[in-house]
Formats: C-alpha cells, structure tokens, sequence
C-alpha cells in the first residue's frame, strides 16, 4: 500500500477515535441514579501518552525519515488517542498505583524510553491491549461506541506505525 494512502487511513481512523473519545457518556446505577463519564485528556494521562507516544515517534522519524504535515497529524492524533485510554486506564478517581494494569503499563513506559531502538514501535500495540483490557471498566457507560474506539484507534495505529519493525522486536532480526 502506497504511503499517502496509509496515512489518510490512519488519518481517518484516529479523527474518528478521537471523537468518539472526546464524547459525554452516561450510565445508570442503581436503578435511579445516573452518571456522567468523560475520557477527555488530563494532565496525569497526557504525560502518560507523551511518555507513550515519544519512543514510538522518535523510532519512527529515527528509521523512515518520513516527516511531512500529515505525519504530526497522525502523531498529534495518536497522542490525544493514548491520553484518552491512559484516562479510561487510570479510572478517574483512582490513584495512578493502585491498580496492577497501571504498574505494568509504567514498566512499559520504563522500558520503551531506556531502549527507544528495539522497544519503540512496541509501545503502541502493548498500549491498545491495555486499552483492551480497562475498557471493561467504561464499557457500561460507552456500550458500542467503545468498541468502534478500540477498533479504529488499533487500524488507525496499525496504519502509522512500521509493523515490520514490531515484528523484527518481536521476533528479532532474519537469518540470512
């Protein structure tokens, strides 16, 4: 696939993700009371999204030297992506530490940022299954639209990120 093409498809995928991060949800609890849920960005989930997103961004721009507008689009997408489901992760009103999801995703936030060449493109995939996983605890309050967010952030990401490079750290390099 040409390069444009997979940048406008992982342009359409994240704008889409990230609106449907940036809506007000509500959920009922107890039979008569409601509750209002937002995943915008906050401090704490930004810097976790930038400590996220800077291996991934300086591999990338590191190895394919492909720098053009549309790439800090992306990027600046993926970055509002990442914050949202940092935010939707930390569950609001919980401490950063608190739950085992949270310490494991800070490992690989240590990991990433000590080896930024071998663990960079990582990150993103590792993110999104975390993402996976804490979504349980918001998917009473998003029901479907949560769903279409995983699945357009992981195609939008799937697009932007080199995949050869995950699967050379993963598997590591090919026998000649």
């Amino acid at each position: 696939m040409k390069e444009g093409t997979r940048q406008l498809v992982a342009f359409l995928c994240l704008s889409a993700a990230s609106l449907i991060g940036s809506q007000t949800y509500k959920a009922q609890f107890l039979w008569f009371f409601s509750r209002e849920y937002s995943f915008l960005p906050d401090l704490i989930s930004g810097v976790i999204a930038l400590s996220l997103i800077r291996p991934v961004l300086v591999g990338d721009l590191h190895h394919s030297h492909r720098v053009n507008v549309v790439t800090w689009i992306n990027f600046g997408l993926l970055f509002y992506v990442t914050a949202v489901f940092a935010n939707i992760g930390l569950g609001g009103n919980t401490s950063l530490l608190k739950t085992p999801s949270s310490i494991l995703v800070l490992l690989v936030i240590l990991f990433a940022n000590l080896n930024v060449k071998r663990y960079g493109e990582l990150v993103v995939p590792i993110l999104l299954a975390f993402g996976a996983i804490n979504i349980s605890s918001a998917s009473k309050a998003m029901g479907f639209p949560g769903f279409i967010l995983i699945g357009t952030a992981a195609i939008g990401s799937a697009f932007l990120i080199d995949l050869s490079r995950v699967k050379q750290a993963v598997l590591g390099k090919p026998k000649d």
